[in-house]
């Protein structure tokens, strides 16, 4: 990670002296994609306690799928780029899960031994907004390029709503056509105290959209 961050540091320095103008300052990127978060929270069962009586288990699951957003960047030379991003999950499933583990069989105070599950799901909107530095590294219609930047996502659970700050990283490749083009990015979300879990999660996502310069 250190690495990754001395490296654009470097770039990011000697970009004035290798950038020129661009024709135009401002590009607008519309994407879709798919996160691939994935946070779990719970207590599981106490296998050194040994005790004879049921434990309750209970487990939380949030889940995300596809996203949607639009980027905003205006080029302060021919490399480097100052973006702002919004994207929202529309549709992640946080789920919930209870059930009864016991140590002995059969289990004490459970008839046959059958422990009972309780199980429901609903629905969760995420909403991702942050600010980046983008290094493109031009070329005639291939622009490979690195990014990194904070921010932060809201989670709207219908009753409430968890924010939590976040960084990122990722690099990804423009194909252009004069003043339009194509824009494919590998992401990493990184929440260093998600509300969920309280631990450092990884929101990786693929992004793929259209973009056009003004």
């Amino acid at each position: 990670m250190r690495y990754t961050v001395l490296l654009l540091v470097l770039l990011f320095s000697n970009a004035g002296l290798q950038a020129q103008e661009p024709e135009k300052k401002s590009e607008i990127t519309i994407y879709s994609g798919i996160s691939f978060l994935e946070v779990e929270d719970g207590t599981g069962p106490c296998l050194q306690c040994l005790s004879p009586l049921p434990e309750l288990i209970q487990t939380r699951t949030l889940e995300s799928g596809f996203l949607i957003g639009f980027k905003f960047g205006y080029y302060v030379n021919g490399n480097v780029e100052v973006e702002g991003n919004f994207s929202v999950a529309p549709d992640q499933d946080l789920t919930f899960e209870s059930s009864i583990f016991c140590l002995t069989e059969p289990c004490p105070l459970l008839r046959d031994n059958i422990a009972p599950v309780i199980f429901f799901e609903k629905r969760a909107v995420s909403y991702t907004y942050n600010g980046n530095l983008v290094y493109n590294i031009n070329g005639k219609t291939v622009t490979p390029f690195v990014t990194a930047g904070i921010g932060g996502m809201s989670t709207d659970l219908q009753e409430e709503v968890h924010s939590d700050f976040v960084f990122n990283f990722g690099g990804g490749t423009k194909f252009h056509f004069k003043n339009v083009g194509v824009r494919f990015e590998l992401n990493d979300q990184v929440i260093p105290d998600h509300f969920l879990s309280g631990k450092t999660e990884h929101d990786l996502q693929i992004q793929y959209g259209f973009f056009f310069r003004l």
